[in-house]
C-alpha cells in the first residue's frame, strides 16, 4: 500500500477534523498527518516522510506551503525523488501555481486523483544566491521574482495575517511603491541579454504569482524552459495601468517589456539594491542565477487541459472566443496503447469557421527526420468516420522547443471526435517517441467587422508606398509584441504555409497559424513578418513594427523580411491577385532598404550568395515555396522591379545634398542626341535609368562621377519610339526624376 503523507499548514489544522476530511481519511486509512509550525517546517516535514519512498505527499495550503513541501522532496535523491509524487490542495492566502496546472481544487477531486495515481512529470525552477559567504540554492514550482516582487513579499511579512489575500497584497504593492527604486542590473540567459534599470525580473514556471497576476502567460510547467519576463525602465504609473490587462493573463505591448524563454539567466546589480522573492517568500538579494529543472517532480492530477483564450482586451477592437485543447500522451501510455489509436472529444461548444490540430513530439535518435507520422479521421458521432487523413512533420519547423513537428490539420466544425493513428515507417506503434503533445485549436468567430490599417508613412526618398493591410489587432491576435530584436533587411524570403487553400475566415487562418507557431513550435510569436491570402489581403506577421526578426528562414533569420503565400502551392498555381499584392510588399521593403530584386548578394546567416528576392529552398532542403510559386519567382522579380520603377516614375523629391542642380539638354530630343549636366559638391555613387511612360525599365547606366560638373550622353536615344520618358536619377539613396521627350 502506498504511504501516503499530508502536510498542512497549522493555521489550517481545524480543517483536518472536519467533514471534509473524513471522506479522505475513509478512502486512506494510511495517511498521515503532519502540522508546520514555523516557516521552513514543512521543507523539514517533506524531506523527512520523502526518504521513506514510494510515497504520496498532499501539500495542503497555498504557495507557500507547496514551495517549502517541493524543496524537501529536492533535498532527497533523483533515486527516490522518482518514487514519490506531489498532490495538492490549495487552501491557503494564495493559490496562485494551480491555476497553471489545471488541477480541480475539490476534495472528491483530490482522492479520485489520489486513487487513480495519475500523474505528470512537472519542472520546478530554482534560485542560487549568496547568503553570507556560502552559496545557496532554493527550488520554486511557481514563480521567482526579482526586484519590486521582492521588496512586495518583504512588506507582505509584516501585515496581520487575517486580512484577505487579495487586499493584503495590494496594500504590500502600495507600501513597496512608495520606497521603490529602480536597480540597474545585467541579466545574461542562454538567449538573451539585458542591461539597464529593472522594476522586475520574473522567472515562471506557471503563469500566475500574486493573488492573481497572469505575468507569464507563454509559461508551461512542462515544456523544461523558465519564461522570463523583464519589466525594465518600466515606471510605477505604467505597471498600475497594465495592472488590469496583467490580472487576465495578456501580453502587454511596452518598449520595456520583454518575453523570452530559455533555461538559464543570471542577474547582477550593478547599481542599487534587487530583492528576490519565490512562490511569494522574501529569499534574499541579487546577485543570482535562477535555472529550470525539467521533470524534477511528479504532480498527481488530470493530465487534460482546456485553455481559454480570453487573456485581455489588449486593444481596441475584442478577440475571437479562441479555444484550445492541449494533451499530453505520456511514453507509458504510448506502450501500454498497443493499437497506437487516441480517440478525443473536443468540447468546443462554440461558433467557429473550423477546428485544426497540430502535433510535437520527441524522439530516441538525432536525425533530421522522424520515423513517426500520424492519421487523422473524424466523425460527427463516433460512429460513422471519415476516411484517413495523413499528417506529417512540418519541415519548417526549426529551432523549436520539441525535436519534431507537424503542419496544421483542418476540420469542420461539426466533428467533435478525433481519432489519431501514430505511424511509423515499419510499426503501428513507435517505442522510438517519448511524448506526444497534441494540440487541438478553434479560432471561434470574428466578433465585428475589421478594415484595412493605414500604413504610418515616414518621409523617405523611396517613393513605393507601404500596401494596406490587417494589423495584428484587425485578425485578433491575443498577444502583444514578444520578440523586440531588429534586423538590417537585405534580402526577401518567399514561402507558402503548406495549409488549406480555401476559407471563408483568413484571418482565422492566421490567427490558427499564430497557435502552432507559440504553442506547438514554442515560438514567441508568429514566424512570418507578413502573410496573403489568396483573395489578396496582406496580414501583419510578426509584433515588434518594421524590421522585426522573424523565425522563418532555416534558422538562419538575421537580414530577411519572411512574407508567406498562404495555401499549398505545390501543384496549384498561386492566385494573380495574391502575386500581385506579394510583389507590392516586396517592392516598399525593396525600394526602403535598396534591395535589387535581381541582383545576388552574400547573405551572412546561410554562407549563400542569394537573390534579393529568394525563395524558402534557397537557403535549406525544403519544398518551399511551393514549385508553383518557385517557377514564377523570376516574375516575381521582375514584378516587383517593375513596381519600383513605376512608383519611382511617380515621385517626387527634394534635390539630395550633395547633387546641387540637374540639366537634360536638349530637351525634347534633337538629331537622336541628348546629355545629363549634374553638379556634385559630395561624392555618392550615382547611377540614371530610363523607364517608359507605363514604368517599364529600359535602360540603366552607371557612370563614374567626380566632384564638380558632369555631363553624360544618354545612350541608344535614336533606338526610342517617340514618347515621354522618365529618366530616374539615383545619388546615395536618394532619388531624382526628370522628364525626357522623343520627339
Amino acid at each position: 500500500m502506498t504511504a501516503i503523507a499530508v502536510i498542512i499548514n497549522r493555521k489550517h489544522e481545524k480543517h483536518a477534523d472536519s467533514a471534509l476530511w473524513q471522506s479522505f481519511k475513509t478512502s486512506f486509512p494510511q495517511a498521515v498527518f503532519f502540522f508546520t509550525d514555523y516557516s521552513g517546517h514543512a521543507t523539514e516535514l517533506s524531506e523527512k516522510v520523502a526518504a521513506q519512498k514510494d510515497t504520496i505527499i498532499v501539500a495542503v495550503g497555498g504557495d507557500g506551503t507547496i514551495n517549502e513541501v517541493v524543496n524537501g522532496m529536492m533535498m532527497v535523491s533523483a533515486e527516490i525523488r522518482d518514487t514519490l509524487s506531489l498532490a495538492i490542495l490549495p487552501i491557503g492566502t494564495g493559490n496562485d501555481f494551480v491555476k497553471s496546472t489545471g488541477l480541480n481544487h475539490s476534495m472528491e477531486m483530490l482522492i479520485q486523483a489520489i486513487q487513480q495515481n495519475k500523474s505528470i512529470q512537472i519542472d520546478l525552477g530554482s534560485v542560487t544566491y549568496q547568503e553570507k559567504d556560502e552559496l545557496k540554492t532554493r527550488f520554486f514550482a511557481n514563480i521567482a521574482d526579482a526586484g519590486i516582487g521582492g521588496l512586495v513579499a518583504k512588506k507582505f511579512l509584516g501585515l496581520v495575517p487575517w486580512l484577505p489575500a487579495n487586499l493584503a497584497y495590494q496594500i504590500s504593492i502600495l507600501r513597496a511603491f512608495f520606497g521603490f527604486k529602480h536597480a540597474k542590473v545585467e541579466i545574461k540567459g542562454d538567449n538573451f541579454e539585458y542591461k539597464g534599470k529593472l522594476l522586475s525580473l520574473c522567472a515562471a514556471n506557471g503563469q500566475w504569482f500574486g493573488s492573481g497576476l497572469g505575468i507569464a502567460p507563454h509559461a508551461d510547467i512542462r515544456d523544461g524552459h523558465l519564461a522570463f519576463v523583464i519589466l525594465g525602465d518600466v515606471s510605477l504609473f505604467d505597471y498600475l495601468k497594465y495592472l488590469p490587462k496583467v490580472k487576465k493573463k495578456a501580453f502587454i505591448s511596452h518598449p520595456s517589456l520583454f518575453y523570452y524563454k530559455g533555461k538559464y539567466c543570471e542577474i547582477n546589480v550593478l547599481e542599487g539594491e534587487n530583492l528576490i522573492e519565490l512562490d511569494g517568500e522574501f529569499l534574499g538579494s541579487a546577485p543570482a542565477k535562477m535555472n529550470i529543472h525539467p521533470k524534477a517532480i511528479s504532480l498527481i492530477g488530470m493530465i487534460t487541459f482546456l485553455l481559454l483564450f480570453l487573456p485581455a482586451l489588449l486593444f481596441s477592437q475584442p478577440l475571437r472566443d479562441s479555444k484550445q485543447f492541449l494533451y499530453t500522451v505520456s511514453k507509458n501510455e504510448l506502450i501500454e496503447n498497443t493499437s497506437g489509436v487516441f480517440t478525443f472529444k473536443l468540447d468546443f461548444n462554440h461558433q467557429s469557421p473550423f477546428h485544426c490540430a497540430s502535433i510535437a513530439w520527441n524522439e530516441n535518435h538525432k536525425k533530421e527526420k522522424p520515423n513517426a507520422s500520424f492519421l487523422f479521421s473524424f466523425s460527427k458521432d463516433s460512429i460513422v468516420w471519415t476516411k484517413w487523413e495523413s499528417l506529417v512533420f512540418d519541415e519548417h519547423a526549426i529551432d523549436i522547443r520539441d525535436q519534431f513537428a507537424t503542419n496544421l490539420i483542418f476540420f469542420e466544425k461539426d466533428y467533435p471526435f478525433v481519432k489519431i493513428q501514430l505511424v511509423d515507417s515499419q510499426i503501428k506503434t513507435s517505442n522510438a517517441i517519448e511524448e506526444l503533445k497534441i494540440n487541438f485549436f478553434s479560432p471561434g468567430m470574428e466578433p465585428a467587422a475589421t478594415s484595412f490599417q493605414e500604413p504610418f508613412v515616414e518621409k523617405s526618398s523611396c517613393a513605393c508606398p507601404q500596401p494596406k493591410f490587417k494589423s495584428r489587432v484587425d485578425w485578433r491576435c491575443p498577444q502583444g509584441s514578444t520578440s523586440p530584436s531588429l534586423t538590417t533587411v537585405s534580402h526577401l524570403i518567399v514561402h507558402h504555409s503548406a495549409g488549406t487553400n480555401v476559407s471563408n475566415d483568413w484571418g482565422a487562418i492566421v490567427l490558427a497559424i499564430w497557435n502552432l507557431h507559440v504553442y506547438t513550435n514554442g515560438w514567441a510569436d508568429v514566424g512570418y513578418n507578413w502573410l496573403i491570402s489568396p483573395d489578396g489581403t496582406l496580414y501583419e506577421g510578426r509584433g515588434g513594427g518594421d524590421n522585426v526578426l522573424g523565425a522563418h528562414f532555416c534558422g538562419k533569420n538575421t537580414g530577411t523580411m519572411g512574407v508567406c503565400l498562404i495555401g499549398t502551392y505545390t501543384n496549384v498555381n498561386p492566385p494573380d491577385t495574391m502575386m500581385k499584392k506579394l510583389s507590392e510588399i516586396f517592392a516598399w521593403k525593396a525600394c526602403q532598404r535598396s534591395v535589387d530584386p535581381n541582383i545576388q548578394s552574400f547573405h551572412a546567416s546561410t554562407g549563400f550568395n542569394l537573390f534579393g528576392i529568394s525563395g524558402h529552398r534557397d537557403g535549406c532542403s525544403t519544398e518551399c515555396p511551393g514549385q508553383k510559386v518557385y517557377d514564377q519567382i523570376s516574375l516575381i522579380r521582375k514584378s516587383t522591379q517593375d513596381n519600383l520603377t513605376a512608383c519611382s516614375a511617380t515621385s517626387v523629391d527634394e534635390m539630395p545634398e550633395g547633387l546641387d542642380w540637374i540639366n537634360i539638354r536638349p530637351n525634347p530630343v534633337q538629331n537622336t542626341e541628348s546629355h545629363i549636366d549634374i553638379f556634385l559638391s559630395q561624392l555618392q555613387p550615382f547611377s540614371y535609368q530610363i523607364l517608359n511612360s507605363q514604368g517599364q525599365f529600359l535602360l540603366e547606366e552607371k557612370p563614374l562621377v567626380q566632384l564638380g560638373l558632369n555631363s553624360f550622353t544618354i545612350k541608344n536615344i535614336q533606338n526610342l519610339p517617340k514618347g515621354t520618358y522618365l529618366i530616374r536619377l539615383q545619388f546615395g539613396q536618394k532619388v531624382r526624376t526628370k522628364t525626357l521627350l522623343v520627339p
